[in-house]
Parts: structure tokens; C-alpha cells; sequence
């Protein structure tokens, strides 16, 4: 191994070489996008406002080796931190440059830290920070660094971070050194001269990847996707032959440019895509291998799918099944993608068909994409766009297995996912048929979520909050279309509807505290049954909360007063057993015990109404 060199350099030391000379500092491909939230963005902001009280503030290490292009650097580890600190500066140039007196400051400024001018017009070229790839280092430039900046949509994740970042600093700048230009000012050399890296320069690719790959388990973690690119890098790094490392170099840049593409599909503008990029990494492994129970997948392809303890890392097999995976991983982005957003023309034939299925399954109170992305992955890989019809069985089978077994039987998450990652192996592989899937489905439904469980827990009312309201919300839909009419209540709606409890959660004016035991046992068993439970706009609903029924059944079949035509609200006003509950108008010795009786009667009866309708709603 080469020797490693360190020492403590200031911002601005950094950016000069030995004999003076300006230097460019370089993200290579094997570094992950920009990754840092908003959370490291205001740990920076204050530490760096904290520089007027102290003479110097170490603020981390920076790895970087020689490029082999003169006076260039890549950045081994520490680029998130310093790509951060040229967005401050690129910022607050901005900034400086609108106040009289203080243009050619900023140009001093931004030539130094941020990109090297002829006139004061920057050159392309003498940037002192590029990124990669290509797309994310010209995002950076002309939408982040450039004095004048463009608006244009991010197109991946490190893109759309990039830009909050600007957004971050532009914001924060303005608000503490908006009419303080040489405060301002100050605090740029404060953070040129006070702030202190302490650096470490290697000199090979080997021992570069080596200390990437133990120094990046520190700060914000890297997604298993970064992981595998790096060492994806890595191995091209280590290979002989120049063409081949260039060719599986080139390939993993450009797959990594799709990839990060269709997870900003998915996610659009959020800050954290980690999460994400473990999903996807771990459903290819699946429909690769058929192994579920993997979360580590970069350590599982390096030891297992590489095998380096039977191959040489320079072998053509070990080549080959590094191209072999990353052409796979590019398709399954893509796949992944289509299930989350399903807007592409790829799943175009079957939005129309399903897409209902794919909301649901996408919808956190009514399904779970998560267990079965990797077998939908390899539906839509084997059979679209030729089969739609038998593809959206498939997608109803899935949403029904997601409901009556994850949602309404309360199994474990886990449940049957052995099953569903070994259907997803055996249909990527070309080893079953779509017949085989949607039988093997239907058997899990009916171990899982079959009929009898499935109405036991329906009678006990084992439902979350969110999922009471989307069986209630189904209920009216069916209501309305029992009645020749179309609901105008949306599922967007009811999310935001309260549940209303017809016999009251706390009876009012009862003296409750005193009732009898079997009395108090008999009002717990009954008041959270699906029978007694309807939506209600909130506002109706807190007027009328814990009111006897008799006080609201004028007010259920009030339809300008509920606000929209609730079908529930008025097949229950003329429901005979809440009919005679409404007779009851006040308590006492015994009719307290009537009026639970009869409550009791009204909202067992209607629950097996609901549970029935249930059973045809969600049939399989």
C-alpha cells in the first residue's frame, strides 16, 4: 500500500496549492449524490456562526487522492461537508455582490472558493468543485453555483437536495446578513481562515476504495445502493485489463444515472431516499436469489453473488456477474418505479384496469406494496405490456392478501413472505406461470385471512383508525350504489373525517362512574363495534359526540347541516333497532339497563350487516 500523508489545512488552504496555485477538487463516481438533509444543514449554519467567539473550529476530515488531471483532486471522504460549505459560499457571493461597495469582494470570494472567472464571467472549466455524475455536476452548477440561477425540476434525489440546500442557505444568509454587508463579509473570512480540515492524501484507486469503504460507516449512513456502487467501483478499480474496468465503470455510472432517476419518480422532493434505496436493493436481491431475509445486500453480494473466496476479482466470471447484476438492478429500478408511480406507458394497458390496486396496495390504511414488490416486479417484467386482464387478477389477489390478512387478521408483517419472495424468484427467472402465482395467492389468502378469521375479526372490530375509516368509506360507497345513486364522498375525504360513535363513548348524564359492573362490561363490549361507528364531517361530529341517540336522529337525516349527502348517516336515521334506541330519552334505575339491552341488539345486528357486505366486498 502507498503511504498516506496528512495534515491540518484552513478552508482556504485548501483551495492552494504548495506553490500557490488554484485546485480542483473532484466527487468520483463511486461517492454517493449529495446526501444531506436539513438537519445537517443547520448543524453547519451553526457552527459556522459560532466562528466570531473562537479562533479556530475543526469541523472533520477530508480524504482525497491526486487526479490525473493537474492541480485536481478526488475526494475520497469528506465531500458532503465541503460541497455543503461551496454552496454557502456560492450563496452568500450572491448575496454580497447586490451591496455597494462589496462587488469586487464578492468576485474575490467566489473566484477563490466557488469557480474561476475571465472578466468576472465564470469559466465552465475553473470550477474548484465538481461533482458526479455529469447530470447532478451541471444541476449543481447552473441551478446551485452560477451567479444567476436557473429553475429546473431536480431529476433525482442528490438533485433535489442539492437545491434545497441553495434554498437553505439563501434563506438563512438573507435573514441574518441581508442589510449587514461587511458582517457578511466577516463571517466569509471567518469561515476561510477559522474553520480547519484535518486532510489525509492517498495515492491509488485501491487504497482509495479501501478507505472509503471503512470510513463511510461514519455521519449520515449510506444506503445499501451506495454501498454496491462503490464497490461495484472497486472491483473495476482492481481489474487489469483497462477496457473491461472502463466498460464496467462506464456501466455502473450510467445505470446509477437511471436509477436515482426513477427513485425521484417515486419520491419526488423529499430529503431522505435511504430507506427507499435499501428497498429496492433489497427486492432485486429477491427476485435475483430468492432469499428474503436479506437487509445487508451490499455484504451479501460481495460474498456471496461475487464469491471473491472461489475467483480472482479480476476473473472474466467475476466481471460478468457484476455486469450481469447491474443490468438487472437498472431494470428493476424501473419496474420498482412503475409499481410505485404508475404513469409510464409501460403500465399504461393496466392503470386503467387496476389502478385502483395500485393505490390501495401504495395506500398506508388500506395495503402494503412492501411484501409484494419483488413478485409485482416480476409480473410486470414477464407480462406486460401482452397480458393486462391476467395482470390485474394478480394486482386484486395481492390487495386482497395485503387486506383481509395483514389489515383486518392483524398477521405478522412477515406473514407468507417466504411464499411471495419464492413466486417472485421462480416468475423472474421464467420458472412458473402467472397461473401458478394467482393459485399459490389464493392458498395464502385462505391460510392467512380465509373467511372464518377473517369475519371473527371484523365482529370484534380489530381495526386501526385508519382502516375503520376505509371500510366505513367503502360502506358508503356500496350504500350509494344500493341506491341507484354515485357517492360524492372521495377516499381524500373520508381520511379526513371523524368516526362517530352512535351510542355514545361517554354516556352523558348518567352518573356512569356508578353503574353496576355488568352494566359498565356490557357498554365496553358494545361502543367500538363497526355497528355502532359511522363517519362525520369533524365539526358535526364534536357537536354531537357523546349525545344519546334519540339527539341525533334528526340530525343524521340533516343533510345541510352534515354538509355532504352521507348515505349512512341516513340508512341509520331509519334503522328500526336505532329507532328504538332514539325512544330512550333519559336514564334511569332500569332504564339503563334497557337502553344498553337495546343497544346492544341495534349495533349487534348491524355489525353483522357490515361484516356480511365485507364478506362480498372483499371476495376472493
Amino acid at each position: 500500500m502507498k503511504s498516506i500523508s496528512s495534515q491540518p489545512l484552513t478552508f482556504s488552504a485548501l483551495f492552494n496549492g504548495d506553490n500557490g496555485d488554484e485546485v480542483k477538487f473532484l466527487v468520483p463516481p463511486y461517492q454517493r449524490s449529495y446526501a444531506w438533509t436539513e438537519k445537517q444543514l443547520e448543524d453547519i449554519w451553526q457552527d459556522m456562526q459560532n466562528l466570531r467567539e473562537v479562533p479556530s473550529h475543526f469541523t472533520g476530515t477530508l480524504i482525497f487522492k491526486p487526479s490525473s488531471e493537474p492541480g485536481s483532486f478526488e475526494i475520497v471522504d469528506g465531500q458532503q461537508r465541503l460541497t455543503t460549505l461551496v454552496i454557502l459560499f456560492a450563496c452568500a457571493c450572491r448575496l454580497l455582490r447586490k451591496q455597494a461597495g462589496f462587488e469586487d469582494d464578492s468576485w474575490q470570494f467566489f473566484e477563490k472558493y466557488v469557480c474561476g472567472c475571465h472578466d468576472r464571467r465564470p469559466s465552465y472549466g475553473l470550477r474548484r468543485l465538481q461533482l458526479a455524475p455529469p447530470t447532478d455536476d451541471d444541476f449543481f452548477w447552473h441551478c446551485v453555483l452560477s451567479p444567476e440561477p436557473q429553475t429546473r425540476d431536480p431529476e433525482t434525489p442528490g438533485q433535489v437536495r442539492l437545491q434545497k440546500a441553495r434554498a437553505y442557505f439563501d434563506q438563512k444568509i438573507f435573514q441574518v446578513y441581508g442589510n449587514e454587508s461587511q458582517s457578511l463579509r466577516t463571517f466569509l473570512e471567518d469561515i476561510a481562515e477559522k474553520i480547519v480540515f484535518l486532510t489525509y492524501q492517498v495515492e491509488d484507486n485501491k487504497t482509495a476504495g479501501m478507505v472509503f469503504e471503512t470510513t463511510n460507516d461514519r455521519g449520515k449512513p449510506l444506503s445499501e445502493l451506495d454501498k454496491i456502487k462503490n464497490y461495484l467501483l472497486y472491483l473495476a478499480a482492481r481489474t487489469p485489463d483497462a477496457v473491461a474496468a472502463r466498460d464496467l465503470e462506464a456501466a455502473v455510472g450510467a445505470a446509477w444515472e437511471k436509477i436515482l432517476r426513477n427513485l425521484c419518480r417515486i419520491e419526488g422532493y423529499a430529503e431522505d431516499t435511504v430507506d427507499l434505496e435499501n428497498s429496492l436493493a433489497r427486492y432485486h436481491w429477491i427476485v435475483l436469489t430468492g432469499i428474503y431475509n436479506i437487509y445487508d445486500v451490499y455484504r451479501a453480494l460481495k460474498d456471496k453473488h461475487l464469491d471473491e473466496k472461489n475467483r480472482t476479482p479480476n476473473s472474466d466470471e467475476v466481471l460478468r456477474h457484476a455486469r450481469d447484476y447491474v443490468e438487472s438492478l437498472v431494470e428493476a429500478a424501473d419496474l420498482y418505479a412503475g409499481l410505485r408511480k404508475p404513469d409510464s406507458s409501460r403500465f399504461g394497458a393496466v392503470r386503467g384496469a387496476a389502478g385502483q390496486y395500485f393505490e390501495l396496495l401504495n395506500d398506508p390504511a388500506a395495503g402494503t406494496m412492501a411484501n409484494f414488490a419483488p413478485l409485482l416486479m416480476a409480473v410486470f417484467k414477464r407480462f406486460m405490456p401482452g397480458s393486462p386482464g391476467d395482470v390485474c387478477e394478480v394486482l386484486r389477489l395481492c390487495y386482497l392478501f395485503s387486506w383481509r390478512a395483514y389489515r383486518v387478521c392483524n398477521r405478522r408483517s412477515d406473514a407468507g413472505i417466504g411464499t411471495l419472495s419464492s413466486l417472485a424468484y421462480r416468475l423472474w427467472h421464467g420458472q412458473v406461470g402467472l397461473e401458478e402465482v394467482t393459485a399459490s395467492l389464493k392458498q395464502l389468502i385462505e391460510y392467512y385471512g380465509g373467511d372464518n378469521i377473517f369475519k371473527d375479526n371484523l365482529q370484534r372490530n380489530t381495526l386501526s383508525g385508519p382502516e375503520r375509516r376505509y371500510f366505513l368509506y367503502r360502506w358508503e360507497l356500496h350504500l350509494a350504489q344500493q341506491s341507484g345513486q354515485s357517492s360524492l364522498l372521495s377516499w381524500e375525504q373520508a381520511r379526513d373525517m371523524q368516526i362517530e360513535h352512535v351510542w355514545p363513548q361517554i354516556p352523558p348524564d348518567s352518573d356512569y362512574g356508578n353503574w353496576r359492573p355488568e352494566l359498565k362490561e356490557k357498554h365496553t363490549k358494545i361502543v367500538d363495534l363497526l355497528g355502532n361507528l359511522i363517519l362525520l364531517d369533524q365539526s358535526w361530529n364534536a357537536s354531537l359526540s357523546n349525545r344519546l341517540p334519540f339527539q341525533k336522529r334528526n340530525e343524521y337525516l340533516n343533510r345541510e347541516k352534515i354538509g355532504s349527502n352521507l348515505a349512512m348517516a341516513r340508512e341509520l336515521a331509519n334503522d328500526e333497532g336505532f329507532q328504538k334506541l332514539a325512544t330512550y330519552t333519559s336514564f334511569g334505575t332500569y332504564r339503563t339497563r334497557w337502553m344498553l339491552d337495546d343497544a346492544e341488539k341495534f349495533i349487534s345486528a348491524r355489525t353483522d350487516r357490515l361484516v356480511e357486505f365485507a364478506l362480498q366486498e372483499w371476495k376472493v
